[in-house]
Order: C-alpha cells, then structure tokens, then sequence
C-alpha cells in the first residue's frame, strides 16, 4: 500500500489529538502485575501497548510479540523472574536480530533460567521457572536503558534492599529517569546514581488510578508541521504536559531553532511558527534518539545544514534508522554522512522525492517524513506502520489540512 500525501491548505489554531505514551504505557503494565490495584486510565491503542496487554494476559507457553521491542524486552524480564512453567517469547525477523544478550546476562546472573533457541544473543528465548533470586546484579547500560528498565520493573518480587549496578554509561538516559520517577511516584524508596540504582523499600497496596499522559514523541511531528509553514502557524496539542518526565519533551527545546515557540494552555501546549530556523543544527540527541529522524528531515526540508550525534542505539532500533534515513533523504537530494553514532549533511537545495519513502516496517520512518507534504507532494510506502504507536496518525494530519488517498 502506497498513501500519496498534500497539504495545499493548511488549517492554523487546530486542536490535536495525541496518543497516550507508549512508553509510560508499557512500563505500567508490568507494574500493575505486581500492585494489582493500580487502575490504569487513557491506555494507547498502539500496536505496541496491545501486544504487551495480551502477552500478560495469556497463560500460552508459546508467545510472539512480533516488532514490539519494548515488550519482548519488558516480557523477558517479567517472565524471567515469575513463571512456573516453560515459557518461550519470540518476534519477526528483525526481532530475532535485535540484541537481547546484555539482558539475558543479568537476569541469569540474578536468578533466573533463560536459553537461547537459535543465535547466543538475540531471541527466541527459552524461559524456565526461575530459582532463588538475588538481591544484587550488575548490567551493561551501554545498549540499551529499556534493559535496566526492565529489571527495575520488577524489583517487587526481588529481594531488598535491591541492587542494580551499571556497567559502562547509560545510553538514553532519559528513559531510565523515566522508570525511576514512576516508581517513586507509586511509593518506591530508590537511591540512584550514575553507577547504581538501589530499591530500599517497595510501596504498600493502595489503589490508586494512573492516566497515562499524552505522548511527546509523537507531538515531534507536528513540531515538525509548523517548523514548515509560515510564520505565524499554529496548533494546539491537547493534554500535552511541557513539564513531562518524558525525554522527548525536549522538543520543544530543540524545535526553538526551527522558529517554534511552545506555550502551556489550560488544555494542552500551543505551538506556533514565530521566526525563520537557525542555518546550522547541530543537536546530541543521546537522550531522545526517537527523534533524530523527526529533526533530520526538518532540518533537511528547510535547507539547514545539520549535525546530530548520540545516535549509537537508531541501528538497533524497528530498523537501522541511520541508513534507511541515508537512503531516504537521498531521495530528497540530500547526501548523508553517516557514523556508527552520528549524521550529518550539508545546506543544499530540497527537491520533491519522485520515488515513494519506504518505512522499513518503522512507524517513525512514515511519521517523520509526513511533514514535508506542507511543501510538496509525496508518497509514503506501507502508511499502515504508524499503528505501533500513533494509529490515528493520519487522521490527525487531516486535521491539519493534509489529504490522503491511497494509490
């Protein structure tokens, strides 16, 4: 399927409607298998949310969660350390080619049984009835933060006072931050520091009801929409919170050197196109990598030259996320320099692509593309990848003023 998109008239003052964070989603799931009386509130209806939902709701000893990364990784730790049967979890192809071994390292380490069912590292994955787990491991916290993330998660049922120590820095830090300020804000009683986080104390049965708030990734492409229209635009991103834990709330931020100016309402954040983009971008996006595309395709539509590092983990991401943007910003005449950690390209002339945006079965390869229809016309290959995340995507954009039909 191929969605051919225009935005010949674009709506300004238009209120939005965003998904809930998948992210903040994902992570309460697994801690309302432990506190039962969490009530969760404005779940998502993203792909991702719904088969974590209905892999903890299965008692299936076989379970595929397709190309859902974070729950094959928040499933494994789950798993991990409460089943009493085998259980075995894997994924597509590019799952099976997603690195997991840093994560099955710590938890065999702490406790549990998990074998390989084809390549050391990588799934499908053999999960045993764990024996007596450990109060104390240690991680490598150079892959990926959603492994750290995922023992926090279930530091429950492990023994306290609880140890996790980091081996090596942090990558996307944020999203650790992330876990931790949740469970701080359900009672738990954490010590952190940049070389270990320490659980003392978990909190009491109290019902409680928690409304997963609006998801600032996927506000990045309507940043992205008004980075592109004319001074003035605006639009209104209801419950949108600027002071979220979230680490792509950081949009807003970096969107300044777009021109976008970002205000809290009463409802939501209001963003409006107030000045002409910096010449030169040049960003570390070490901390919010899931929107590096977002930002190389604005920078790359308005002629900017741009420079954006702290980008290690896009390789091993729904795709590798670096070279299907060298690919496909190619397509737009701009020529990409690619690191294992960076990218980067020079101020030079934007021209329409002729040739449809392939997505790589990645739902932010569509969304962060969308944008440049505010300038011409374009097609984007398998449009039906943004319900991982943002499943009304498309609707929203029309919205907007974008018209779609299929070709």
């Amino acid at each position: 399927m191929t969605l051919r998109l225009q935005a010949n008239n674009l709506k300004s003052g238009v209120t939005l409607n965003l998904p809930g964070s998948k992210s903040i989603a994902n992570r309460l799931l697994i801690l309302q298998q432990h506190h039962p009386e969490l009530v969760l509130a404005a779940l998502p209806k993203a792909d991702d949310v719904r088969v974590l939902q209905q892999a903890l709701d299965t008692n299936s000893q076989h379970i595929d969660v397709g190309h859902a990364g974070t729950a094959m990784r928040f499933l494994t730790a789950f798993l991990a350390v409460t089943t009493t049967q085998k259980r075995t979890i894997t994924g597509s192809e590019r799952m099976q080619n997603r690195p997991i071994g840093p994560l099955v390292d710590a938890l065999n380490n702490l406790g549990a049984k998990i074998n390989y069912l084809g390549k050391h590292g990588f799934p499908p994955l053999e999960i045993l009835p764990p024996t007596a787990l450990h109060n104390s491991v240690q991680i490598d916290a150079s892959v990926s933060s959603q492994f750290i993330s995922a023992i926090l998660l279930n530091a429950a049922v492990v023994p306290k006072p609880f140890q996790i120590k980091l081996a090596n820095s942090a990558v996307s830090q944020s999203y650790l931050d992330l876990t931790v300020d949740l469970l701080l804000n359900l009672g738990y009683a954490i010590e952190q520091t940049s070389t270990e986080i320490n659980v003392l104390q978990t909190p009491m049965a109290t019902k409680r009801t928690y409304v997963v708030e609006a998801d600032w990734s996927a506000a990045s492409y309507f940043y992205s929409i008004v980075a592109l229209a004319e001074i003035g635009f605006e639009l209104n991103l209801a419950q949108l919170q600027q002071n979220s834990k979230q680490g792509d709330a950081h949009t807003a931020q970096y969107y300044r050197h777009f021109g976008v100016e970002t205000t809290q309402t009463a409802t939501g954040i209001l963003i409006r196109k107030v000045s002409k983009a910096d010449a030169a971008i040049d960003f570390n996006l070490e901390n919010q990598p899931d929107i590096a595309q977002t930002i190389a395709v604005t920078a790359a539509t308005l002629g900017c030259s741009c420079k954006l590092t702290g980008l290690k983990t896009l390789a091993i991401k729904e795709t590798n996320r670096l070279a299907a943007l060298q690919t496909e910003l190619q397509k737009c005449g701009v020529t990409v320099l690619l690191t294992s950690d960076s990218l980067s390209f020079s101020a030079s002339q934007f021209v329409r692509p002729t040739a449809p945006i392939e997505t790589y079965q990645d739902h932010r390869m569509a969304m962060a593309f969308a944008p440049i229809a505010t300038r011409t016309e374009l097609q984007i290959s398998n449009p039906e990848v943004v319900s991982k995340s943002f499943p009304d995507f498309w609707d929203e954009l029309e919205k907007v003023g974008f018209s779609t039909t299929i070709v």
